[in-house]
């Protein structure tokens, strides 16, 4: 098993408009480096040491798991795995 975070931008984050619909590259282009503090933890938890961000994406899309407190994945989510 290894660890997941799910995180999405804050609706009160700054540009929060431009930045939840662009993916990581762009949000760095034109606004420099993500700021951490800009998102929410909205899931942490075990998933298999096999799993792909694919599955991670189904997860959250279909089959939310326990605790999973955000909407669908989008292109300005942040999902981190460790491993």
């Amino acid at each position: 098993m290894k660890y997941c975070t799910v995180l999405q931008l804050k609706e009160n984050a700054p540009d929060y408009e431009y930045k939840a619909f662009i993916g990581y590259n762009m949000v760095c282009r034109k606004f420099g480096n993500v700021n951490v503090d800009d998102y929410k933890v909205v899931w942490f938890g075990k998933v298999n040491e096999h799993a792909t961000f694919e599955d991670i994406f189904e997860m959250c899309n279909i089959n939310h798991p326990e605790g999973y407190q955000g909407h669908s994945l989008s292109v300005s989510d942040i999902v981190y795995m460790d491993g």
